[in-house]
C-alpha cells in the first residue's frame, strides 16, 4: 500500500482546567472518561466525577475549561458511559462489603461483591443557571455473582446510547445482555427486564475466538439492536430482535489491538501490523486503512479515525516519552493523514464538546494532560486540497461538510480551468458541466469553440439542457454543433485534437442527434425549428433532413424534400405512408409543384382525403381550390369527383371553368380557329382528349354523372400516363359542340343559384365573361330588371330583338314600371330589326296604363330619324283624342268655376249688408260663461279672447276649413286609416306603434 499523503488539518491546543471559582484543577489517577455535546466527563480512581464544560459567552477562553466535581461515590467506579440519546450518565463500579477507597479485593476472596450501575440524568442548564449537573435516577446492581458472573472475568462493558441495553463480555467467551435495567421508562410505564446470555462458542463453528476485547452496540430500528463482538481472532456481528441472530463472522488475519465506534452502525478494528478494517453493522468490511506501529487507543471523529500508536513493544504501564497521534481520513477514495504528531503518552481519545480531546500523561506522572485537536475551518482545509490539486478530495470534503452547492460548484470551476490550461479538455468539459451556475455558459462556450473537436461543445451544451439551464440560443448553438459534426462525418474528416479519438462516424452523429431529440425534442421544439431554418439557409440540407426525420416532423421533412432537394418523387413516396392530415398540409403548401410532376398521384391523395371525411362532407375541396387556381384542367378533374358539393367556392370555381371554356369556344369561333387534339388511338374513338393533362376534355357538369374524372383510362381504351404534365395553357379543343357546353352551363346556373350569394357570384362571372344570357337570368332572379336592358344597350350593333325579347321582358317584369318602359322603348327604337308591331304594342301598353307622358314619349321617338308615321299613327290618334276630351272637360270646369264665383260674390254682399244673431252665453271651447270682451264668429261660435289661437281663426271651424271641406276630410281620413293599418302590420313592435299613434292623437286633440 502506498504511503498516504499528509496534511495539517488539525491544530493542537493545550487545555487548562479551572474550577468554577477559576482555581487550577489537576486530575490524578484518571480511570475513565466520556463525552457528549455539553460536557467532558473524567472519572478519577477516588470515585469523583468531574464535568468539564466551556465558559458561556467567553470567546477569548477557548483553551480553558471549567470543572464541576461531584462527590465521591460509595463504590469503586471504573467505567463511564455518556448516553447522549437519553441525556444520561452511567457510572459502573464494583460494590464490595466493607468497601474502603484503599481496599482492593483479592481474586481468591469469596464475598458478595457485585457490579453496580448508577444512572444520572444530565442537565445542560448548569452552564446557564447553575443548577446541579447530575440528577440521580437509580442504582441497579444487575450483575451478581449468584447469576454466574465473576467480577474477575469481566473483559469489557458496553451500554447503548439510549440506555436500554447493557452488555458485559467475560473471559469465558460469554456476553451477558440486560434490557431495560439502567434507566426508568420515559413514559413512566414498567418495562420488562430481560437477561440474556450469549456464548460465542455456540456460533464460532469450532474456531478459536480468543478473549473478548470490545463490544459495540448500535440501534438498527425500533427496539432492534446490532451487537458487534471483537475477539482476539474473530469479529462477530449479531442482530438482537431480541433473540440473537448471527449475521456474520469475520476472521482477523492478525491479532486484535484496538477498536472504536464510528457511528451509523460502523466500527473500526486495528490489527497488528498496522491495518485498520472498517466494518458495517452487518459485519462486512467496507474499507481498509494503513496505520503505524502498535495501537494503544483509537476513536472515530466525523470522517476520521484518530489513532495513538507506539513504536516499541510494552504495556501502558511502561514509561514512554511520546506517542504518535495520527488522524486518518476514512472517507472512501480519500487516503490521507489529516494530522500526525508526537505528544506525551496518550491515555485515550474522547469526543466531547463538539471536538476531539486527547487525554495524556507525561512520563511516569499520573497527572492528566488534556489536549484538544481542533479541526481547521472548512475554507482552510479546502485551500490546502486545492493547492495540492486534489480537487476530487476537496469536493468530497465540501460535500461531507454539507457546504452549499455554490461552493462545490466553485471548486469544480477552479478544477475545470486548471484542466483546460493543461490541455486536458475531456476532464475540463466534465468539470465545467459540474460547475453549474458558478460559471457563465458564454464563458465556457468561448473557451471550447476554438477547439478542433466539437464534441466538447456538444457535451457541455447537452449538460446545460439536462440541468434545465439552456436557453433558445444554446439550443440553436447545439444544433449547429451537431450540424458541424454531421458534415465532418459525411466528409470523413477526423479531428486533429490530441485528446480526440478517431473520426466520428455518421452512425455516431445519428446517435448523438437521437439522444438529444428523444430527450429534448418536445420541450425545445420552437428552438429546434428556428435552428432548422438557420441550418437550411446555410445549406445544411442533409442535416436538416436527418433532424426532421428523427423528430418525426413530417411537415418539415416534406418541406425540405420539396424546397431544398426538389425531389418530388421521394416526396410522393413518403406521402404514401403519412396520415391524411400531413398529406393535406403537403398538398396545400406544395401542390402546384407536385401536380406538375405527377397529377394522378395528387388526385389519388385528394380522393384518399375525401374518403376519410364524413359522408357528404366535401368542404375539404374548398381548401385545395386556391392551391390549384391556375391549373384549370386539374381543377376540372378534381371537382368532377364531387358533383354534390354546392358550396359557394366550389360553385364559383366550376362556373368559372365552364365560362372560361365557353369563352374560349366563342373566341375560337369568331376567329375561325378550330384545333383537334388527339392522343394515340383515342382519336379513332371520337373522344377528344386535352393535351395538357391527359384527362377527359369534356366540360364539367354539375348534375351529370358522365362527368366523372378518368385519370388513368379514357373511352376507347387509351391509357393516360401518371407522369402526364399539366401546362398553363387554357385553350381547349375547338372541335366541340357549344350547345352541349351551354346546356351544362344552364344546368349549373339553374340548379345551384337558390342562394343570394350564389346568384351574385354567378352574375359577376357572367358579366366578366360577357355571357349575356346567364347575366340576364341572374339579374332577373335577383330582381335587377333594368340590368338586362343595360346589357342589351351596351352592344355596338344594337339590340337584336330576335335573340332578346325586349317587349316580353318589360311585360313580364315591369308592366307598370315607367322607368323600365323608358329603357324598353329606347332599345326598340335602336334595334336594326323590324319593330313596327312591337312598337305599336309597346305604345299601346304605355298609353293604356298611363306609364309615360305624351311629351316624354315624343322625346324618345324623336331619337329615331327613320321612324315611319304609320308605326305611331294609332298612338298619336289616341293621344290627340284624349287631348280633345281633356280640353272639353277644362271648358266645362271653367264655366262651372265662373258660376261658383258669381254665387260667392252674391253671398259676400249678403253677409256685408245683413246681421247675424248670436245668442251664446258660454264659450264654445271651455264651456265657461262669457265675459267682456268676447269674440263672435259668423259660424255661430263664441270664445273668450284667451281661448283662441294667435291665427285669429275659429278653433272649431278653422281646422275643417284648412283641410278643404268635408269631402276632402273624409278622403284623408280613409287614407289615414289605410296608412295606420299598413304601418301597424309592418311595424317591428305593433304595441309601440299604437302607443305612438295614441300619443299623437291625444296631443292633436288638446
Amino acid at each position: 500500500m502506498e504511503t498516504a499523503r499528509r496534511f495539517h488539518f488539525f491544530e493542537k491546543h493545550l487545555i487548562c482546567a479551572f474550577s468554577e471559582d477559576r482555581a487550577p484543577v489537576v486530575f490524578e489517577s484518571v480511570v475513565d472518561s466520556a463525552g457528549d455535546d455539553d460536557y467532558l466527563w473524567i472519572l478519577e480512581s477516588s470515585g469523583r466525577v468531574n464535568a468539564l464544560y466551556r465558559p458561556h459567552n467567553d470567546v477569548n477562553s477557548r483553551d480553558m475549561l471549567l470543572c464541576h466535581s461531584s462527590k465521591a461515590f460509595e463504590f469503586e467506579g471504573f467505567r463511564l458511559f455518556a448516553c447522549h440519546d437519553a441525556s444520561s450518565l452511567i457510572i459502573v463500579g464494583f460494590v464490595i462489603p466493607g468497601y474502603r477507597h484503599t481496599y482492593v479485593p483479592r481474586k481468591d476472596e469469596e464475598s458478595d461483591s457485585m457490579l453496580k450501575f448508577n444512572t444520572y440524568k444530565v442537565s445542560s442548564q448548569h452552564i446557564l443557571y447553575g443548577t446541579d449537573i447530575l440528577q440521580f435516577v437509580q442504582s441497579v446492581p444487575v450483575f451478581l455473582p449468584s447469576q454466574g458472573l465473576e467480577l474477575d472475568n469481566i473483559q469489557t462493558i458496553a451500554v447503548s446510547s439510549c440506555t436500554n441495553l447493557a452488555a458485559v463480555g467475560t473471559a469465558n467467551g460469554t456476553v451477558y445482555l440486560y434490557y431495560n435495567y439502567l434507566s426508568a421508562s420515559s413514559d413512566g410505564s414498567c418495562s420488562s427486564h430481560t437477561l440474556t446470555s450469549l456464548r460465542l462458542s455456540d456460533f464460532s463453528r469450532d474456531r478459536t475466538t480468543g478473549y473478548i476485547r470490545s463490544i459495540h452496540i448500535c440501534l438498527l430500528g425500533s427496539g432492534i439492536f446490532g451487537l458487534n463482538v471483537c475477539c482476539e481472532d474473530v469479529v462477530f456481528s449479531f442482530r438482537l430482535d431480541p433473540k440473537p441472530e448471527l449475521l456474520s463472522m469475520q476472521l482477523i488475519e492478525s491479532s486484535f489491538e484496538s477498536s472504536c465506534t464510528l457511528g451509523s452502525g460502523q466500527f473500526g478494528v486495528f490489527k497488528s501490523g498496522g491495518m485498520i478494517d472498517i466494518y458495517n453493522s452487518d459485519g462486512s468490511i467496507i474499507s481498509r486503512l494503513k496505520g503505524n506501529g502498535r495501537c494503544t487507543s483509537m476513536t472515530g471523529y466525523k470522517g476520521y479515525i484518530a489513532i495513538a500508536s507506539v513504536d516499541c513493544k510494552g504495556s501502558l504501564d511502561s514509561s514512554y516519552s511520546t506517542t504518535l497521534v495520527a488522524i486518518h481520513c476514512r472517507v472512501p477514495g480519500m487516503d490521507f493523514i489529516a494530522y500526525s504528531q508526537h505528544i506525551p503518552i496518550v491515555f485515550r481519545f474522547e469526543l466531547a464538546l463538539g471536538s476531539l480531546f486527547v487525554l495524556a500523561r507525561s512520563g511516569s506522572s499520573s497527572s492528566l494532560i488534556l489536549f484538544e485537536l481542533r479541526e481547521k475551518g472548512i475554507y482552510d482545509r479546502l485551500q490546502i486540497l486545492i493547492r495540492k490539486r486534489l480537487f476530487a478530495w476537496a469536493i468530497s470534503t465540501a460535500t461531507l461538510e454539507h457546504r452549499p452547492i455554490s461552493e462545490c460548484e466553485e471548486i469544480h470551476k477552479i478544477h475545470a480551468n486548471w484542466l483546460y490550461d493543461k490541455g486536458r479538455y475531456d476532464g475540463a468539459v466534465d468539470a465545467y458541466c459540474k460547475a453549474g451556475s458558478s460559471v457563465e455558459p458564454g464563458y465556457v462556450l468561448a473557451r471550447l469553440t476554438p477547439l478542433t473537436s466539437k464534441l466538447y461543445l456538444y457535451k457541455y451544451l447537452i449538460n446545460l439542457h439536462e440541468r434545465g439551464k439552456a436557453t433558445s440560443i444554446h439550443t440553436i448553438v447545439l444544433m449547429r454543433v451537431l450540424q458541424s459534426l454531421f458534415e465532418d462525418s459525411s466528409n470523413n474528416v477526423a479531428s486533429s485534437d490530441s485528446t480526440s479519438d478517431a473520426a466520428i462516424t455518421s452512425h455516431d452523429c445519428h446517435e448523438l442527434l437521437s439522444r438529444f431529440l428523444s430527450t429534448f425534442g418536445e420541450s425545445e421544439k420552437d428552438s429546434i425549428r428556428e435552428a432548422l431554418y438557420d441550418c437550411r439557409s446555410s445549406g445544411g440540407f442533409n442535416f436538416a433532413r436527418a433532424v426532421a426525420l428523427a423528430q418525426q416532423n413530417h411537415n418539415e421533412y416534406i418541406d425540405i424534400l420539396v424546397e431544398d432537394f426538389h425531389d418530388y418523387g421521394a416526396t410522393l413516396d413518403y406521402l404514401q405512408s403519412t396520415s391524411t392530415q400531413v398529406t393535406c398540409n403537403a398538398i396545400l403548401k406544395h401542390g402546384r409543384r407536385l401536380v406538375r410532376h405527377n397529377p394522378g398521384a395528387i388526385l389519388s391523395f385528394i380522393r384518399r382525403i375525401g374518403d376519410s371525411m364524413p359522408k357528404n362532407n366535401c368542404s375539404f375541396l374548398e381548401a385545395f381550390v386556391p392551391t390549384f387556381c391556375m391549373e384549370d384542367l386539374f381543377l376540372t378533374d378534381m371537382l368532377g369527383s364531387y358533383v354534390d358539393n354546392n358550396s359557394l367556392l366550389i360553385f364559383s370555381t366550376r362556373l368559372h371553368l365552364l365560362l372560361d371554356q365557353y369563352a374560349g369556344f366563342q373566341i375560337s369561333a369568331s376567329r375561325d380557329l378550330t384545333t383537334d387534339l388527339h392522343l394515340g388511338s383515342g382519336s379513332t374513338s371520337g373522344t377528344h382528349l386535352d393535351s395538357r393533362s391527359g384527362t377527359c376534355g369534356t366540360p364539367l357538369d354539375n348534375n351529370d354523372a358522365s362527368m366523372a374524372v378518368c385519370p388513368n383510362t379514357i373511352p376507347g381504351g387509351a391509357t393516360i400516363s401518371s407522369d402526364a404534365k399539366y401546362t398553363d395553357s387554357g385553350s381547349l379543343s375547338g372541335n366541340f359542340d357549344t350547345a352541349v357546353l351551354e346546356d351544362r352551363l344552364w344546368k349549373l346556373l339553374n340548379g345551384n343559384t337558390q342562394l343570394a350569394g350564389h346568384q351574385l357570384i354567378a352574375l359577376l362571372l357572367c358579366l366578366v365573361y360577357n355571357y349575356q344570357r346567364g347575366a340576364n337570368s341572374m339579374a332577373i332572379k335577383m330582381g335587377y330588371y333594368h340590368l338586362p336592358l343595360v346589357l342589351a344597350g351596351m352592344r355596338d350593333d344594337g339590340v337584336d330583338t330576335n335573340t332578346f325579347d325586349l317587349l316580353n321582358h318589360a311585360l313580364s317584369y315591369g308592366y307598370n314600371e315607367p322607368t323600365l318602359w323608358v329603357g324598353t322603348l329606347s332599345l326598340l327604337l335602336s334595334s336594326p330589326n323590324d319593330i313596327s308591331e312591337l312598337l305599336r304594342v309597346a305604345l299601346q301598353h304605355i298609353q293604356t296604363h298611363n306609364l309615360l307622358s305624351f311629351a316624354s314619349v315624343l322625346t324618345i321617338l324623336q331619337r329615331n330619324s327613320h321612324l315611319r308615321f304609320g308605326d305611331v299613327k294609332d298612338y298619336l290618334r289616341r293621344e290627340f283624342r284624349q287631348i280633345g276630351d281633356l280640353l272639353h272637360e277644362y271648358e266645362r270646369d271653367i264655366s262651372q268655376d265662373k258660376a261658383d264665383c258669381q254665387q260667392m260674390n252674391r253671398d259676400l254682399q249678403r253677409l256685408q249688408h245683413s246681421y247675424v244673431v248670436i245668442n251664446n252665453s258660454n264659450c264654445s271651447r271651455c264651456e265657461l260663461c262669457l265675459e267682456m270682451p268676447s269674440l263672435h264668429f259668423y259660424c255661430q261660435h263664441s270664445f273668450h279672447t284667451y281661448c283662441i289661437g294667435s291665427d285669429g281663426l275659429c278653433p272649431k271651424c278653422g281646422p275643417i276649413a284648412n283641410e278643404g271641406g268635408y269631402g276632402v276630410d273624409s278622403q284623408k281620413r280613409l287614407e289615414h286609416q289605410d296608412n295606420f293599418f299598413k304601418f301597424l302590420s309592418g311595424a317591428t313592435d305593433p304595441f309601440v306603434y299604437m302607443t305612438q299613434q295614441l300619443e299623437w292623437f291625444a296631443f292633436s286633440q288638446a
